[in-house]
């Protein structure tokens, strides 16, 4: 009984994490740069949104994870030889709230919001 209710607790808060990580209520249907594109989906195993990005070559890629108040949490950049790339921005330790990842290439800029939420803990009840 015990490591069942752990396995569902577990795959509750999982779930629920990676739906709130990464929903977007307010722009259903973000904006879209026309030279690169972004694509990202957060890791509950590791606790880190992994972003994707392709670029046409000769450009450079700039991207910022941001604070719901503009605040740098962390930034990136993509040279202008690669075309491809992977940046992995850690979660765990930020508290609950809406950010932004910012992604530029100095012509075009696209925001995408990111709202963190952690689940409230379950009270266990012993027989």
């Amino acid at each position: 009984m015990k490591k069942q209710f752990k396995t569902i607790a577990l795959a509750l808060f999982t779930t629920t994490l990676s739906f709130a990580a990464l929903a977007n209520t307010e722009n259903p249907n973000p904006e879209k740069a026309k030279t690169f594109e972004v694509a990202m989906y957060y890791n509950y195993n590791t606790g880190t949104i992994k972003t994707f990005f392709e670029k046409q070559k000769g450009d450079y890629l700039q991207v910022t994870f941001l604070d719901n108040e503009g605040n740098k949490l962390s930034q990136s950049f993509l040279s202008k030889k690669r075309e491809s790339g992977r940046i992995n921005f850690d979660i765990n330790t930020l508290p609950n709230g809406t950010y932004n990842i910012k992604v530029s290439n100095g012509k075009e800029e696209v925001m995408h919001p990111v709202n963190i939420s952690q689940p409230s803990p379950v009270k266990t009840v012993k027989f």
